[in-house]
């Protein structure tokens, strides 16, 4: 079924073909593999090759593969794909490759490979990534399996597309510390304050004998405050001007 126009699979079109091994439905047209309730694939168990590259599928269902134990090569590249399903690769446990290249993922889920215990060479360049901190755990996966899993073909493309501070670099070439997400929160504007134009009290400043020669000094703040120096040490008092100061 490789290179023809099929844009449609009926939801049964391969229900007589229980015993398939290798399946190819790459460049075509086709927009959708089915949904949660019923796909295409359904009780093709024994498929050890999948192919459906080179069409226009934008999303998968869920569980798609759900008891697909003995698939080794899984190639759904170069289609529209935006988010894959976190648990989509969870019952793969024998595939070897995977090719998600060239769609439009930006971010994937940090434990959506953790299922692949057999996986040796991992597609993922020529996606629009966005190397923020959504980032973070699935970096820490790839470094955590780069000596079991190749990631060379082709890893000149699995760049950043955002943030501008990292567009075009080497995705593995980035420290964890520098996967961060600007706060979406912008600052609040205060509003203006105009100052006031009454004076403000004047403001005495008595001294505390400490048995030196002392200076009575005068000070116009506003606020309260204690002043020591050498051994002077004066205590701030505001003067109420309408208090009657024979009390």
């Amino acid at each position: 079924m490789y290179g023809n126009k099929v844009h449609l699979l009926p939801i049964d079109a391969f229900s007589d073909c229980q015993n398939l091994e290798v399946l190819q439905i790459s460049g075509n047209e086709i927009t959708s593999l089915g949904n949660d309730t019923a796909n295409v694939l359904a009780g093709l168990v024994k498929l050890k090759t999948f192919r459906f590259g080179v069409n226009l599928i934008t999303s998968l269902p869920d569980n798609i593969f759900s008891g697909f134990n003995q698939l080794e090569t899984l190639h759904m590249a170069r289609n529209r794909i935006e988010a894959l399903p976190e648990k989509i690769f969870d019952d793969l446990v024998n595939l070897k490759v995977l090719q998600i290249h060239d769609n439009l993922l930006t971010t994937l889920p940090g434990t959506v490979f953790n299922g692949l215990v057999s996986l040796e060479t991992l597609y993922l360049g020529d996606n629009p990534w966005s190397c923020d901190c959504n980032m973070t755990e699935l970096r820490r996966w790839l470094d955590d399996n780069k000596d079991r899993i190749s990631y060379t073909t082709p890893f000149a493309s699995f760049t950043c597309a955002s943030p501008a501070k990292h567009a075009g670099r080497l995705v593995m070439d980035i420290p964890l510390g520098e996967l961060t997400c600007e706060s979406s929160t912008p600052n609040p504007t205060l509003p203006s304050v105009e100052p006031k134009t009454s004076s403000a009290p004047s403001i005495v400043t008595s001294p505390i004998s400490t048995g030196a020669s002392v200076n009575t000094k005068y000070t116009t703040q506003s606020d309260d405050v204690t002043s020591v120096s050498g051994t002077e040490q004066f205590i701030t008092t505001k003067i109420n001007p309408h208090r009657d100061m024979s009390d």
